[in-house]
């Protein structure tokens, strides 16, 4: 109960898609590492700024942002979280999972290597011992671990956990370990590595008003 209960993110059928959050916004051409061949995805994105959670990000402009949302956490952290669910399905099939970044704000406790041990300390250790970290990655200019391998996953999930003015941030991309390279699975990716390039912390504020705006389009340079 515990492992599942700290799985943030799971499977959602596709069977239906989601609504865009909103129409515009700049035009990037992807271009991530493939074993195959394929085109260069095109993906809209917009710019999300939260001074509420107290950071910033770009995403595909046709992915829904949900409203905000208090998380279970067996550690005893209360959490509040937003989610980015895309309309892309693993595989491009309907009954595999849609693909998600979740990011959660709580109270930190201590260095990030100190809040990832008080997070993971509920589980038993023969599931805890299934958990891969890796140290150490820079996000938003902090530093930042990564945690990969959570038991009862069933297409796996990657965290991502940054500690920022005394506040955890943990990012949840899902499903992580796909081996599909359909043009969803293609767009997806990309925009995951997007995601936690363009994430950046803001100045946080007291009331929770989100904010979704277009980025501008950078104008061409003519060559020399």
């Amino acid at each position: 109960m515990i492992v599942a209960t700290l799985i943030m993110s799971s499977s959602v059928n596709c069977s239906t898609r989601a609504t865009p959050s909103m129409s515009g916004g700049q035009t990037l051409a992807f271009t991530p590492e493939l074993s195959v061949k394929s085109p260069t995805p095109t993906v809209h994105i917009m710019r999300y700024s939260d001074p509420y959670l107290g950071f910033a990000v770009e995403y595909p402009f046709d992915w829904e942002v949900t409203e905000y949302r208090e998380l279970p956490n067996p550690a005893g952290q209360p959490l509040t979280g937003v989610e980015f669910r895309s309309h892309l399905c693993m595989g491009e099939e309907q009954v595999f999972g849609r693909y998600t970044v979740n990011v959660s704000v709580g109270e930190a406790g201590g260095t990030v290597t100190d809040t990832v041990e008080h997070r993971l300390s509920p589980i038993v250790p023969q599931f805890r011992a299934q958990i891969e970290t890796h140290c150490c990655l820079t996000v938003g200019g902090e530093l930042a671990m990564e945690l990969t391998g959570f038991p009862g996953a069933r297409w796996g999930s990657r965290w991502i956990v940054i500690v920022h003015d005394e506040r955890a941030y943990w990012l949840t991309f899902y499903p992580y370990n796909v081996q599909f390279n359909t043009p969803s699975d293609i767009v997806a990716r990309a925009a995951f590595d997007a995601f936690l390039r363009s994430f950046t912390f803001i100045p946080v504020t007291v009331l929770p008003t989100p904010t979704i705006s277009p980025v501008p389009t950078p104008t061409s340079r003519p060559s020399p």
